[in-house]
């Protein structure tokens, strides 16, 4: 395969690329930061979540084994 074809190839690659993205129905910026929003809303409610069940299953262990925890 001649360098020529390999670029001409890359080239039309590109070119398609191009013309996908236009295609896509991109959101709006309210949209975006909207969802992102909410999404980092939902990631702190679950740590929070995971946090509780964790600290509690800790607790029960600690206190069914007799262990001290340090």
């Amino acid at each position: 395969m001649a360098m020529s074809d390999m670029f001409a190839r890359l080239k039309r690659f590109l070119r398609e690329v191009h013309l996908e993205f236009d295609k896509v129905s991109w959101p709006s910026r309210g949209e975006t930061i909207a969802l992102t929003t909410l999404v980092i809303m939902m990631v702190i409610a679950l740590t929070v979540v995971v946090l509780v069940y964790d600290f509690s299953f800790v607790k029960i262990i600690t206190y069914v084994t007799g262990h001290v925890k340090l």
